[in-house]
């Protein structure tokens, strides 16, 4: 099981009561932070009866408890608990306790694991980095739940436990000078083929996580009460006899990577120093090959030996604590060999008493460690309460912010509505519509007119409109197509027509040099439309929107083109004149009305000529464009009318008698009195 040791994270001692410090001896480049030893975790066992006790038995425990505890050396309450507890460093302790917050603003510290030596263990283990601390232990906690490590003591029993250990030495067997366990592997000595014989290695690595459990609830607590100071670590040593890469086969890899990842993920900072003896030629060359793996950090704490390791063993471990063929004294004959002793004070009744005394005495009587550590609960809650808090006023203070915000955001809409129903009562204003001409009614668009009426005339461009109405709550987007392009432009081609409102298109043809026969047109338009998305704007518009192929539902209105003589020349004597106009006068202002459209229009257009120009703003250049086009159609009408006057009164310089110019002008009257009569 120590084979794993070799990739653990090791920590230097800093007066940790076995004399010196190690430094780094790697030449991996810059050593990473070496911590001191952590000495600090364990938790006392739970005991089996959890029946309250009566009074008197719980007197008698307790008192038992004190007898125990002095024949060990303790004095008081006080300084037991220093030795239980350790002494903490306070700024492991501040960093602890910042740990414990964090994990319990996110809901992810269990009560069973949120005690101060766990976290501790963890954030050493990843260099006080809070992140990956936190990672790491989630893991951990992940990992204890799938493999169901807290009933692994009830349930788990490994009766081939003797066995195993004839075929594979291991165990522990006594403390070093400063009182922490010592663990003792021969791994030259492993026989894995009859190892895989009485066992399996599931079952083997089960029960090596039993007995990291025992090391951290039962080991540790009880040499820490023998050495009456806190043990929270443990000395290895590993003989490496006869060891080489022939030892290493694909079972032992397996069984080594194992281990080492449960050792190093989930019980990490738990080995103090590790010695590895009688390291020959074969082990050497391995050892070359292994140690590249390692960080500064793990060769710090350890030490290969040679054959000569007595004294250096002797150094740190007595002489009673090792065995004979580790150069010490002990043999455990009563038991048939040091390793299959389990020599150590955790079998020590007297203090496994006293252990139990503890437990109990925590849980009856409420000791002054429990006092403690419940004010510190109470201390780290009111954090929690003031983090949340805070928190809290950070959320209402964003809260009124976006409130704020939406605030705006609605007077801006009611701005732009106010603005848009401007735009229309200003259109409706400038060009009521008298007459309404046949019109389409689909379900999305109304279509008005359906005929493309063209007052035809040679060498000129003539135009129309269209006026598209939404009758949807949608935003509608349309498209116009014609037979012929290149006689007719199209302005807007594509668009969108907002909900409930309207849009003009005007049709362009350019000028024609030859009149068709019978003034008849073969040209057709189609205007499809569909529904898009809300806030949808003509650059959105693709021609995969008006693909009926895509599942795209496209209505469709096909308009005809008509061609409109252009009118007549009117009577000679105009009608509903009135008396004292000039003619001449009322031609120069029809001319200046063409002109001063077409200014208003241009003027209108440049300012209204932008990416995000309304669609209001472009059916009203719609409709002023009309108007222009009527005006200039009054004005050549004029023209005409003033050309005939002119030759009218030409002929009537020519002599003709006053009674016939009498006649005439009676005539005159006479025909225009009918006519408006008719």
């Amino acid at each position: 099981m120590l084979t794993s040791k070799l990739q653990r994270d090791i920590v230097i001692s800093r007066g940790g009561g076995d004399g010196a410090e190690d430094e780094p001896s790697s030449s991996l480049g810059k050593p990473k932070t070496i911590h001191p030893p952590i000495e600090s975790h364990w938790h006392f066992p739970v005991p089996q009866e959890r029946k309250m006790p009566s009074s008197s038995m719980s007197n008698l425990g307790f008192k038992k408890f004190r007898q125990s505890f002095k024949k060990l050396g303790g004095s008081s309450s006080k300084s037991m608990k220093m030795v239980l507890a350790g002494v903490r460093d306070p700024k492991d302790q501040k960093i602890v306790e910042t740990f414990r917050e964090l994990l319990f603003l996110e809901g992810q510290l269990p009560p069973q694991h949120q005690d101060y030596h766990t976290l501790l263990r963890f954030l050493r283990m990843r260099d006080f980095d809070l992140a990956k601390a936190k990672e790491a232990f989630l893991t951990y906690l992940k990992w204890r739940e799938d493999y169901k490590v807290d009933a692994i003591p009830k349930e788990f029993k490994f009766e081939e436990y003797e066995s195993v250990k004839k075929c594979y030495p291991h165990g522990f067997h006594g403390v070093d000078r400063y009182g922490r366990p010592v663990y003792i592997e021969r791994i030259g000595m492993v026989d894995l083929n009859k190892l895989l014989q009485v066992t399996t290695l599931e079952r083997f690595t089960r029960y090596h996580v039993s007995e990291q459990e025992k090391t951290l609830n039962v080991r540790y607590p009880t040499c820490s009460i023998a050495a009456k100071k806190h043990v929270a670590s443990t000395t290895s040593i590993l003989d490496v006899h006869g060891v080489g890469l022939v030892n290493f086969s694909k079972p032992a890899r397996y069984l080594f990577m194992e281990i080492q990842k449960i050792d190093s993920n989930y019980y990490p900072e738990t080995l103090n120093r590790l010695f590895i003896v009688n390291a020959g030629s074969g082990f050497k060359m391995l050892w070359k090959a292994v140690k590249a793996f390692l960080d500064a950090r793990t060769l710090a704490k350890i030490q290969v030996l040679g054959y000569n390791y007595q004294s250096d063993l002797l150094e740190v471990i007595d002489q009673s604590n090792l065995p004979t063929f580790l150069g010490g004294s002990c043999t455990c004959s009563d038991y048939g060999g040091c390793l299959l002793s389990d020599k150590g004070p955790w079998n020590n009744p007297e203090i496994t008493n006293v252990l139990q005394a503890i437990s109990a005495g925590n849980e009856v009587n409420g000791n002054e460690e429990y006092g403690n550590d419940a004010s510190e609960e109470a201390a780290v809650q009111n954090r929690k309460i003031q983090a949340l808090e805070a928190a809290l006023r950070d959320a209402k203070k964003k809260i009124e912010a976006l409130e704020a915000a939406l605030e705006d955001t609605k007077n801006v809409l009611k701005e732009l509505v106010q603005h848009v129903e401007d735009l229309r009562s200003t259109s409706w204003e400038v060009h009521p519509i008298s007459t309404k001409a046949p019109m389409s009614t689909g379900e999305l668009l109304s279509i008005e007119p359906l005929e493309l009426k063209f007052s035809f005339e040679l060498k000129k461009q003539i135009s129309c409109s269209l006026q598209l109405s939404n009758k949807t709550d949608s935003y509608v987007a349309f498209k116009v197509k014609t037979t012929n392009p290149k006689k007719y432009c199209v302005r807007p081609n594509t668009g969108i027509v907002l909900p409930r409102s309207t849009c003009d298109v005007i049709v362009t043809m350019q000028a024609q040099k030859e009149a068709p026969p019978d003034m008849q047109c073969k040209d057709k338009f189609l205007l499809q439309s569909v529904k898009t998305n809300d806030g949808a704007t003509p650059k959105d518009i693709t021609p995969e929107a008006f693909n009926k192929e895509a599942g795209h539902v496209v209505e469709e209105c096909k308009l005809r083109v008509v061609y409109v003589a252009p009118p007549q020349p009117p009577s000679p004597v105009p009608e509903g004149s009135e008396e004292g106009s000039s003619p001449r006068a009322t031609v120069t202002e029809n001319g200046n009305l063409g002109a001063e459209f077409s200014n208003a229009t241009k003027g209108l257009s440049e300012q209204l000529e932008t990416p995000e120009r309304s669609v209001e703003a472009r059916a009203l250049i719609a409709k002023l464009a009309e108007e222009k086009l009527n005006a200039l159609q009054t004005n050549n009408r004029l023209r005409q009318e003033l050309e005939l006057l002119r030759n009218q009164g030409g002929k009537s310089s020519g002599g003709v008698s006053i009674i016939v110019v009498i006649v005439i002008g009676l005539l005159g009257l006479l025909l225009g009195y009918l006519m408006k009569k008719s």
